[in-house]
């Protein structure tokens, strides 16, 4: 073990980790509109760097760019799937201190849009590859799919969904550096659902509101109803917490003297994996829940039409905890002498879940992120060098563990 991760310090390249950040958030990928074929010709050249020739250019949007790169081991064994993203978040609006397409170094930080999501997380992991492959020379049990996607700022339709729901790429594990940090690993992801619920009355002069019929007057109703919900109550598995409702989005209305017609507002739920032996799954009881409400409005209100539209559903997942992957994620920190990551689950969602729900696969979300987490899609964003090195390092240590 100690000679291993001697092996792995000697082969460590900071210059390269660090000249790998900066070529990487140099390019402007801003999503929207993405662009990320700007970075084709530097992520190829890096790809082959690090000992990876077969490299696929995978686009379901002409400039929406997916390069994904094999390297397969002399023996067969485990797919596993290391997936970055090359998309950024805008920056206008921002009051940053240097230019966040031009790269500066300052006492042991990198500043820079996408330092930290994602582009620096992976440099890194690709410069833990190109030490994993130095190591092994090839032999190793399994193959690894290298993927640079598109798309992870805005729904992932261009990248991670279309490579694994449409193009149908395979693995067992996935390895995603795009959150999270030594001290706390993802495993397992909320579900969501997502409704847009409509009223439709009649418009009428505001001085006679009488003869018209008000579209918001029940939405609103409904709106307070949902809200004064203890959805606390609506538990599931133990590694989850409870759900909870977002109410962020609602109209209606054209002007204030005119009785409104239509009017409507979102809801979305982030909700547990149910407990097992639960006749109904969470996301059914929260869809009865609104409907029972509904029909006592379509009651008190029969001259109001109420429409309930879904817009997003994805179902939670989670890992097990004995499983080879997070038992040997754990083992490799505690033998790096780094921080022992703690398991956890997350109320947000992650390009993990969709490769989860495609196929099958166990899914581990970590990153180096510590303080520079505050400042992800802010100005001024950063990634500190030394963990970015930490966990080059740490990748290289576990993709050994993982494939030998």
């Amino acid at each position: 073990m100690n000679n291993i991760i001697q092996k792995i310090n000697k082969e460590f390249s900071e210059k390269r980790l660090v000249n790998t950040v900066i070529a990487l958030c140099s390019k402007k990928t801003v999503n929207p509109p993405g662009d990320e074929y700007l970075l084709n010709k530097t992520i190829v050249k890096i790809f082959e760097a690090i000992g990876c020739g077969d490299i696929d250019l995978l686009e379901k949007k002409r400039g929406r760019s997916n390069l994904v790169g094999r390297l397969k081991g002399s023996k067969p064994g485990k797919v596993i799937a290391i997936v970055g993203h090359t998309d950024v978040v805008p920056t206008e609006g921002q009051k940053w201190d240097t230019d966040p397409f031009k790269p500066v170094i300052d006492k042991g930080k990198i500043f820079a849009r996408g330092a930290i999501d994602n582009k620096g997380p992976f440099a890194s992991v690709l410069e833990g590859i190109r030490i994993f492959n130095k190591i092994t020379n090839g032999d190793f049990a399994g193959e690894l799919l290298i993927i640079s996607s598109a798309d992870e700022e805005a729904g992932s339709n261009f990248g991670i969904k279309y490579l694994f729901e449409e193009v149908g790429l395979l693995c067992d594990y996935a390895l995603i550096p795009d959150g999270g940090n030594f001290q706390h690993a993802i495993f397992g992801e909320m579900g969501i659902l997502q409704l847009e619920i409509s009223t439709e009355g009649k418009a009428y002069h505001g001085s006679m509101p009488e003869l018209g019929v008000n579209a918001i007057a029940p939405l609103a109703k409904l709106y307070l109803a949902l809200y004064e919900t203890n959805w606390a109550d609506f538990e599931g598995d133990g590694e989850f917490e409870n759900a909870v409702l977002n109410l962020g989005l609602i109209k209606g209305g054209t002007a204030p003297n005119i009785v409104p017609e239509n009017a409507a507002f979102n809801a979305m739920w982030r909700y547990p994996l149910s407990k097992k032996g639960d006749a109904k799954l969470i996301d059914e009881k929260i869809l009865d829940i609104v409907e029972e409400k509904i029909e006592e409005l379509k009651k008190q209100y029969p001259e109001v039409k109420i429409k309930n539209t879904l817009i997003h559903k994805s179902k939670p997942y989670l890992g097990n905890r004995q499983s080879d992957l997070y038992v040997k994620a754990i083992k490799c920190a505690k033998d790096m002498n780094l921080t022992v990551p703690i398991l956890k689950t997350i109320r947000a969602e992650t390009v993990g879940k969709y490769i989860n729900q495609a196929c099958g696969a166990e899914v581990l979300v970590n990153g180096p992120m510590d303080g520079s987490l505050a400042l992800m899609h802010q100005a001024n964003e950063y990634a500190e060098i030394e963990k970015l090195s930490d966990f080059s390092k740490y990748y290289a240590y576990l993709l050994l563990n993982l494939l030998s």
